[in-house]
């Protein structure tokens, strides 16, 4: 009887099993399924041609015949005026055409105005879709400049790198660009007539600027996220559906400030900026409109240099000016002795205070004063509008009274400047009397940073010290061995600063250790290093510019800036202006390339920082002049060959 019931239960759980597996599966709405991923070809080293195994330079006409694979840690060198065609071949039978190159190291395209680099689809298949896209992985360098893409998927496609897009035409493409978790920039260039988007990234930190984005159907794509990505000053209007549209999964916040939407009001151009208000899932993208179409967008054609006014002294002028925004005064010194104050507009003189010694060193604005130093130890406050005197403190005298001074800095009323005897004084801004003084063993030349509730400052003794702003007190002190008479730099975690040597130090701001040094093995005297989008920009007397990495201080790129540099560059619009000792004022263009693509030359060696005010730059140089300049970017919307 057991068995059975035993049997009786085994079979009816067999025919509940049968019964199961034949039972008619349950079908979901097809919407709720998810997208099948296509394996792009690029993917698939089976339809690798051919790859490059040593750094290689391109020229002329070159035919791309599929995929085309750059090797890790190999230079693709693109120069100007190379045609790059690609064949048509269709491995995923997507109608779509997938030749193209796949970069597993560095691509350097630098073409120029006149000669551009062409990246376009082979005779018979001149259509959009026809080649794949130059596809990038994990690439330190990116570089594209003048270039133009045509007939392609996705043109650039850009993963997990760095570098920078300037200077390119993107048109006749499906899509300009596809770009995620980069660090890249995007500057000057021109996306028009593109079938889907003309820009679209994702999850990355860009700085997208100087561009005009028209006529394409969406104009910006960013699909899941944004590392808040600088988007400003572009020409943003006439796509056919979004100028702006962000993808379905996306998240966070974005602003968009300071861009043309088109001559339309701000609530029209809010109803082509695809967010919120069309899908309840999504952010809401704020903008702050531009009133006017930007005319120096799009690719860089020229640049054009004009002298608004030279006043001559009789005297070196290698004091960096100081502007009062105010009232648009300027004040510098100079080696005859005396102080001066001028119309920004005019050049025309309003003031000469008699200094009594040389002035090279930085004057400092503060409420209706301008305070200066000179060689012989006075510290002077002037009034700014008549430039009488309203106080002077005499520091103590050394004999190693010469050649530049420091500068003064103020914080909350207090000034701070270093002496010729080795002491950092800390004075009452309002009426100069001694707050405080810092003894170090040498000459102090180096201004000082102020960071928090500290100043960092070098002396000739070859030491960096950090002192507390309340009371005076060393906090700490570094030992570099040379003398240090350049600005030290802040970066956050890191402390750049040059010596003497010509050593760079990286310096990690909180244990005070040694991180990394660039040697240039000459000597650095006052050019200081600069911040420049997240890297450090180093000017030396050996003619040089350095692009370095933040931390380690590996070289991005170097300029040839045409002379020695005692003079500190500065950030003008993106575009970097590195005076030298040859008395030229290079204009150092946007983005990687780093070429030098306009100057201003006076008559001497320019040891003076430019200073920006209004759209102008204003600096002196050793021809004893004192000069107002505008840069003027004359732009186009294409080339002057391939058929533009």
């Amino acid at each position: 009887m057991k068995n059975t019931t035993l049997r009786y239960i085994l079979l009816t759980l067999l025919l509940l099993a049968v019964a199961g597996c034949i039972r008619k599966p349950v079908i979901k709405n097809d919407t709720a399924l998810p997208t099948p991923k296509t394996k792009s070809a690029h993917d698939d080293d089976n339809h690798i041609t051919r790859v490059i195994t040593k750094d290689t330079v391109w020229s002329g006409k070159v035919t791309v015949d599929g995929i085309i694979k750059v090797a890790n840690g190999i230079n693709l060198i693109i120069s100007p005026g190379t045609t790059v065609e690609f064949t048509y071949h269709d491995y995923d039978e997507d109608g779509l055409g997938d030749s193209g190159i796949k970069v597993e190291g560095n691509i350097i395209a630098l073409g120029t105005y006149d000669k551009p680099i062409l990246f376009t689809a082979a005779p018979g298949h001149k259509k959009s879709g026809s080649w794949g896209m130059i596809l990038v992985n994990y690439s330190n360098k990116v570089v594209f400049d003048y270039c133009k893409f045509e007939y392609s998927n996705y043109s650039v496609h850009i993963h997990f790198s760095t570098g920078s897009i300037t200077n390119c035409l993107f048109t006749n493409n499906e899509d300009g660009t596809r770009i995620g978790r980069s660090k890249l920039t995007i500057a000057n260039n021109v996306f028009k007539g593109n079938n889907v988007k003309g820009m679209n990234f994702t999850d990355s930190k860009n700085s997208i600027k100087y561009n005009n984005i028209s006529n394409n159907k969406h104009g910006v794509f960013l699909f899941e996220g944004d590392k808040k990505s600088i988007i400003s000053h572009n020409n943003i209007f006439d796509n056919d559906i979004y100028n702006f549209k962000l993808g379905d999964f996306f998240s966070g916040n974005i602003t968009l400030d300071n861009n043309y939407w088109g001559d339309i009001t701000r609530a029209e151009a809010g109803k082509k900026i695809f967010d919120k208000k069309f899908d309840d899932t999504l952010t809401e993208v704020k903008f702050n409109p531009a009133q006017k179409k930007f005319d120096d967008t799009g690719i860089i054609k020229s640049v054009k240099v004009t002298k608004l006014f030279e006043v001559e002294v009789d005297g070196y002028i290698d004091s960096s000016a100081a502007i009062d925004k105010e009232t648009g005064m300027i004040y510098f010194g100079s080696y005859d002795g005396y102080f001066y104050g001028l119309d920004s507009k005019s050049g025309e003189l309003k003031f000469k205070f008699e200094a009594e010694d040389i002035v090279d060193s930085s004057p400092v604005i503060y409420k209706d004063s301008v305070i200066l130093a000179a060689w012989n130890n006075n510290i002077y406050c002037l009034d700014k509008k008549s430039g009488d005197p309203k106080w002077y403190y005499v520091m103590k005298s050394s004999e190693q009274n010469d050649h530049r001074q420091s500068s003064p800095v103020i914080k909350d009323g207090i000034l701070y400047i270093g002496g010729y005897d080795g002491t950092l004084y800390a004075l009452n801004a309002d009426d100069g009397k001694v707050v405080w003084r810092f003894k170090t063993n040498g000459a102090i030349r180096s201004s000082g940073v102020i960071h928090g509730d500290t100043i960092i400052f070098g002396s000739a003794d070859g030491m960096l010290y950090a002192v507390n702003l309340a009371d005076g007190r060393g906090k700490w002190f570094i030992d570099l061995q040379s003398p240090i008479l350049a600005t030290p730099l802040h970066l956050g975690d890191v402390i750049v600063v040059s010596t003497k040597s010509g050593k760079l130090f990286a310096i990690d701001a909180e244990t005070h250790e040694t991180l990394s040094i660039f040697e240039n093995k000459n000597v650095n005297f006052y050019s200081a290093p600069i911040s420049y989008k997240g890297d450090v920009l180093f000017a030396t007397t050996d003619n040089k510019l350095y692009r370095l990495k933040k931390y380690n201080l590996k070289v991005k790129s170097v300029t040839n800036i045409k002379g020695p540099a005692y003079a500190t560059p500065m950030i003008y619009k993106d575009f970097i202006i590195a005076p030298n000792n040859s008395g030229n004022l290079n204009i150092i263009e946007r983005g990687a390339a780093m070429r030098v693509i306009g100057s201003f030359d006076a008559g001497d060696a320019i040891q003076s920082t430019p200073r920006e005010y209004d759209g102008k730059l204003f600096f002196g140089a050793r021809d004893n002049k004192f000069y107002g300049i505008r840069i003027d970017v004359i732009t186009s919307e294409g080339f002057t060959t391939n058929g533009e």
